[in-house]
């Protein structure tokens, strides 16, 4: 049985206690990767990597007085790694934002106009997160391709309302700095706008969001909308072994903000002749009969049906994608 957490003794523990309590911890409402190790501390699980990010990111925001949170430990255990954190006191504006005032609306806007100018004070010649130079951002398909846009800033990368904090005194902090890193200026206004927006906004609730956005980051909405179509690119997937004879697969067709099915194989990016939906993607299968296709023994034809489905549409394909080898492409048989 495991003991009670004390947080006084947080630096006596060892890694593998510490985890033990963590994951005994109940876990945060909104996401299953926070836990609630104590009254006053947090824990939220990261993959090695993006828990070195993090945690530059966390410093050097607390290095520039930016309110945030306050790292008390890292942890590694096997392959689990955590990042223990004071709570701090207050609630999320995706809580709050429907009955704030306009008055706290400016009030707030102009505290995160201050951190967001302090962040671009800070600039990098290359792209990345702040430890390993991964780009990190949702905006960007190949992660260590180098973004040609400058000049590249410090960004949070993230600041949708559950990310932003106001304690009871009023005061502005921004947590999850796990998406930070230096990227163009106008991608902290559209990351802004990386959310969906509740039902029971009204309109001045959204008007005030548009005036907030505005006041703290800038107007960049050119900016953002090319990142919106670049992002609502069309996204094909697929995983074999669906049919009853195995060699049968299951395709999912989706626009590209939406995450991939949890088994998919491999996901290619296609360079697009016109802009294309998941309707039109679909139309083009079925009027080729590309709709029915059998896998090779391999499995390894997922490439060559995403091509020859979707022929017309593309204009380019890649047959080795970023992190593979090039090899032949097997070829299934359409029926």
């Amino acid at each position: 049985m495991t003991l009670a957490f004390l947080e006084e003794q947080l630096e006596g523990y060892t890694d593998s206690e510490l985890a033990d309590h963590i994951v005994s911890s109940p876990r945060c409402e909104s996401t299953s990767r926070v836990f609630h190790l104590s009254s006053n501390l947090i824990a939220k699980h990261y993959k090695p990597l993006e828990l070195e990010d993090a945690l530059k990111a966390t410093e050097v925001a607390s290095q520039l007085g930016i309110r945030g949170p306050c790292v008390r430990r890292t942890i590694k255990d096997q392959h689990n790694t955590y990042m223990i954190m004071d709570r701090i006191e207050g609630t999320t504006l995706d809580v709050t934002w429907k009955d704030l005032g306009w008055f706290m609306t400016v009030k707030l806007a102009l505290q995160l106009r201050r951190f967001v100018k302090t962040l671009r004070s800070v600039t990098s010649p290359t792209a990345g997160s702040l430890a390993t130079g991964e780009c990190r951002s949702f905006w960007l398909e190949d992660r260590y391709v180098p973004v040609t846009i400058e000049p590249f800033v410090l960004t949070h990368h993230d600041l949708a309302p559950r990310n932003l904090l106001v304690s009871p005194s009023g005061q502005l902090s921004l947590l999850d700095w796990d998406l930070a890193g230096f990227y163009p200026v106008n991608f902290e206004y559209a990351s802004m706008y990386n959310f969906n927006i509740p039902e029971d906004w009204g309109l001045m609730a959204r008007l005030r969001w548009h005036l907030f956005v505005w006041i703290g980051v800038g107007y960049y909405e050119t900016g953002a909308r090319l990142l919106q179509i670049m992002r609502g690119s069309v996204r094909l997937d697929m995983a074999p072994g669906y049919g009853s004879d195995g060699q049968r697969g299951k395709v999912e067709i989706s626009s590209k903000p939406y995450v991939s099915m949890h088994n998919a194989i491999k996901t290619l990016t296609f360079h697009l002749k016109a802009p294309a939906t998941v309707e039109t993607i679909i139309d083009t299968i079925n009027s080729k009969g590309r709709d029915k296709y059998k896998f090779t023994a391999e499995w390894e034809e997922c490439r060559f049906w995403i091509g020859k489905a979707t022929w017309d549409a593309v204009s380019f394909y890649w047959r080795s994608p970023n992190g593979y080898e090039p090899r032949e492409v097997k070829q299934g048989t359409f029926y």
